[in-house]
């Protein structure tokens, strides 16, 4: 899951840039990650709801559809991105690691992340555990904390 998160945002913003004109590129990136915080805002209540009703694997059941439907749009919608020259072969990525700041700057993002995603495995249990909050109760925390997150991101790109 790592390796998917993480090819997930180092690429998102280069396909995000690629796929508007320049002068709109901010917008693209605003747009981007405005999605984001808005799909963290429904997913943790919502998978909540559902890991309380239809327990955790009829809630990953539920993505399948939508997950389809995804896929299928954006075969659709999505232009075809054919590169400007023929690729060049450069050598090891691994060489990258000898540069000081790329090896700092993947250190950061990857503590931001896992400190992100630890959270949201152990808020769960400790609020159901430690605060005895009920089902409902849990799912309003994690939508509030949702909402906070995209009022963040919107203001940020302020």
């Amino acid at each position: 899951i790592g390796i998917v998160i993480g090819g997930f945002w180092s690429m998102s913003a280069a396909t995000a840039i690629r796929l508007v004109p320049q002068r709109q590129v901010p917008r693209a990136l605003a747009i981007f990650n405005g999605g984001n915080a808005l799909a963290t805002v429904v997913a943790a209540p919502l998978g909540s709801y559902l890991g309380a009703t239809v327990g955790w694997r009829g809630a990953f059941l539920c993505l399948v559809p939508l997950a389809v439907l995804a896929f299928v749009w954006q075969c659709i919608s999505l232009p075809s991105m054919k590169s400007p020259r023929a690729p060049q072969r450069q050598g090891s990525v691994l060489r990258l690691f000898r540069l000081s700041t790329l090896s700092l700057g993947l250190l950061a993002c990857g503590l931001f992340f896992m400190g992100q995603f630890t959270l949201f495995t152990y808020v769960r249990p400790f609020l159901e555990t430690v605060t005895q909050v009920s089902p409902s109760g849990l799912s309003l925390i994690l939508l509030t904390m949702g909402i906070a997150g995209f009022i963040g991101t919107l203001l940020i790109t302020t």
